[in-house]
């Protein structure tokens, strides 16, 4: 990741509640099933913008769950 090589994020959730807004579809609640890291992203705004040394951001995410 430091390198740049995977920085593109995929994130799958079913919609639990939807509305529309402005011509758009706004998610007011989603159940997020699962967040991977991919090559090419389908959003490319979905990016990894910064990563923090390994261990220390795998024991945040542990505490975090």
């Amino acid at each position: 990741m430091k390198a740049g090589a995977l920085k593109g994020l995929s994130i799958g959730y079913p919609i639990v509640k939807a509305a529309a807004a402005n011509g758009a579809r706004l998610l007011k609640e989603i159940k997020l099933a699962e967040v991977s890291l991919v090559t090419f992203p389908m959003n490319p705004e979905a990016q990894v913008l910064s990563v923090k040394e390994q261990e220390c951001a795998a024991r945040q995410l542990m505490n975090y769950l």
